[in-house]
């Protein structure tokens, strides 16, 4: 019976060690990129000089458990060797060199620079933090890797049953059911109004989504699409009948989304970050079908031929962590490890259904410290439970010494205008300034508007000497959507001042 019951979970939460590699190696390529993305604002947004300072880290946004490398130290030289450990080893974990320690180095940096900055996250943050807390405990490094070459293992069983994956693979489901769960408003119900309300934010939308907006009756089929989109396809995961034909249908589904939104929406790195965790998520009967159809001269590109012909093996390294690895794996250590990560997956769990308004679950006392120091905390609250409708853009108005002529700081201008630009979000640097351009104008967030005005009056001073200020508005020209197309009233919102 106990025999039975194992092999019909095997059947339904088994990964393929195939799809984790390519889902290492998507992955590494996003991070790699990510950093690079961050290294462009290293100063403003990871310094006490930029616009967030420890001090109002610490007093507002810190949490009990948290840890963070980069408020070691605030001098530049400390912020760019943590930049580029952190790029080397993504690119480690991209190639397979070391994977399980480049994971947990590029793991340990992900979270301390999550934890330095927290206004510029966004979901797709989480989420990648969160795979890679779960790809600790998997076997991302047995297919495609200079690890597999340089230990010479050739496995035939590409399956992999474990107490990680199912906590990868609810990782992966509660992303896009919760989510579901937590749009509890009107307008992505009964109005069916949420798309055309998040392609009104000309804070996010692309061309193809301005094109969009203009057909009324398709935005409200796209809003109940993506909504039963996110409610139904994870549970498609795990259908016991035809499990694996129902995982890649929903893979599938969920990959059209995310290309979806990001031709239509400005979502920085969000939608490759869930294609690439989906990818670790296909089936050996998609995975053998692939590899069927790829031709003859794709088979014959090995990169990780290349870099493991280059690189050191460290053969005497590996063969002590192996040893070590064999002498403290046992049927004790195995269930310890395994029912640990059952109750991470339990917090997991419970966060998910405390997000879901009525419920009044929470994690509280030590465990809710726990889940801070590994960063579990999951809130995948996109466009939820409503689209927010204050769109708008900024106006940093400059008053030079002496002549007091007006000086538009954003726009490097020797004149000031309030009137919209052509195109707002061309003016916007990356996703990371677009969303800490979002959270900056929230009233509960007040109290990090002086850093930012501060950092934009010194950063303008230092570059413009004849032509120095000594004063700063940040201005808020604020757009509220109005329903059913109607022209919105625009206001004009001095959200800070500040003095040199």
């Amino acid at each position: 019976m106990l025999q039975r019951i194992r092999t019909h979970l095997q059947k339904q939460f088994s990964l393929d060690t195939r799809a984790l590699s390519w889902m290492r190696i998507c992955l590494g390529l996003v991070l790699m990129a990510d950093w690079i993305i961050r290294l462009n604002s290293l100063t403003a947004h990871y310094t006490n000089a930029g616009v967030l300072p420890q001090d109002i880290l610490f007093n507002y946004q810190w949490k009990e458990g948290y840890y963070s490398l980069f408020v070691f130290s605030d001098s530049l030289g400390w912020q760019y060797f943590l930049f580029f450990m952190a790029i080397l080893f993504s690119f480690f974990f991209t190639i397979g060199y070391f994977t399980r320690f480049s994971n947990l180095i590029v793991w340990i940096l992900i979270c301390s620079v999550h934890a330095r900055n927290p206004f510029i996250l966004q979901g797709g943050d989480e989420l990648l933090r969160l795979t890679l807390f779960w790809a600790l405990f998997l076997p991302l490094d047995r297919k495609y890797s200079v690890d597999a070459l340089h230990k010479k293992e050739n496995a035939g069983d590409t399956g992999v049953f474990s107490m990680a994956g199912f906590g990868f693979m609810f990782l992966v489901f509660g992303v896009y059911f919760f989510s579901a769960l937590q749009k509890t408003s009107s307008e992505w119900h009964s109005q069916g109004t949420a798309i055309y309300y998040a392609l009104s934010l000309d804070q996010m939308v692309l061309p193809l989504g301005k094109v969009l907006l203009n057909q009324p009756g398709l935005c409200k089929v796209l809003t109940h699409v993506v909504f039963y989109t996110e409610l139904l396809a994870p549970i498609l995961f795990f259908i016991p009948w035809k499990n694996q034909f129902f995982r890649t249908a929903a893979i599938i589904l969920l990959i059209v989304m995310h290309f979806g939104i990001s031709f239509t929406l400005f979502v920085g790195l969000f939608f490759l970050i869930g294609i690439s965790t989906l990818v670790g998520m296909l089936p050996a009967s998609f995975i053998d079908w692939k590899l069927s159809k790829l031709p003859a001269f794709l088979k014959k590109i090995r990169p990780d031929l290349f870099f493991a012909r280059y690189l050191p093996a460290f053969n005497t390294i590996r063969n002590v962590y192996a040893g070590i690895i064999r002498k403290i794996s046992n049927f004790y250590s195995i269930t310890i490890l395994s029912f640990s990560l059952l109750f991470v997956i339990c917090v997991c769990i419970i966060w998910n259904l405390g997000n879901i308004p009525g419920t009044g679950l929470t994690v509280t006392g030590p465990f809710r410290t726990m889940a801070f120091f590994l960063r579990l905390e999951e809130n995948w609250g996109m466009f939820s439970p409503g689209v927010f409708k204050d769109d708008g853009w900024f106006v940093l108005e400059g008053t030079e010494y002496v002549t007091n002529n007006k000086v538009d700081l954003y726009r490097n201008k020797t004149s000031v205008s309030y009137e919209k630009p052509e195109n707002v979000l061309s003016e916007i640097e990356d996703d990371r300034w677009r969303k800490f351009g979002e959270n900056y104008i929230m009233v509960s967030y007040s109290y990090m508007r002086p850093a930012w005005c501060n950092y934009m009056l010194k950063k303008w001073n230092s570059e413009h000497s004849k032509n120095r200020i000594r004063s700063l508005q940040v201005i808020y020209m604020k757009e509220t959507t109005l329903p059913n197309y109607q022209k919105p009233k625009v206001t004009k919102e001095v959200l800070c001042t500040c003095n040199e």
